[in-house]
C-alpha cells in the first residue's frame, strides 16, 4: 500500500475479524470491521465515491431498516443496513469525528453474524 499511497500512509486502516481472532474493544453483535479514515471533512466525496463503488459488481447487499445494534452518531454523514449473502447484516457508517483535536473523515463498514438478532433477544 506504501508503494501505491506513499509513506506514511496518509490514511488509518482498521480491520479485524472476531471470527478468527479476538478484537479489541469490538463492539456488541459485530463480527468484522473495516474502516477507512484520514484527515479533513470530505463526507459528500466519501458517500459519493462509496455509492458508486456498491453499485458496481458484486453490488453490495440491498438497503434495509437499520438493525438495532447501530445507531447513528454526532458527525454521521450516512447509516444504512444493507443484507448481504447468507443472512449477514452489514452497516455502512459515513463520518467525522475528532481525532486528537483534528477532523477526520471515516467510512466503516460493520458485519453481523446470520444470528444476530436471537443473540441480541437473549441478552434483553
Amino acid at each position: 500500500m506504501e508503494k501505491a499511497a506513499g509513506s506514511p500512509l496518509p490514511f488509518e486502516l482498521t480491520f479485524w475479524d472476531t471470527t478468527r481472532a479476538p478484537a479489541p474493544e469490538a463492539p456488541n453483535m459485530i463480527e468484522r470491521r473495516c474502516e477507512v479514515a484520514w484527515p479533513g471533512q470530505h463526507t459528500t466525496v466519501a458517500i459519493v465515491a462509496l455509492r458508486s463503488k456498491m453499485a458496481e459488481p458484486p453490488v453490495f447487499g440491498t438497503q434495509i431498516a437499520l438493525p438495532e445494534t447501530h445507531v447513528p452518531l454526532k458527525g454521521t454523514a450516512l447509516i444504512e443496513g444493507r443484507v448481504l449473502l447468507r443472512g449477514r447484516i452489514a452497516v455502512v457508517h459515513v463520518g467525522t469525528r475528532d481525532a486528537a483535536g483534528l477532523t477526520q473523515t471515516f467510512i466503516a463498514v460493520d458485519r453481523l453474524p446470520d444470528d444476530w438478532q436471537t443473540r441480541l433477544e437473549a441478552k434483553a
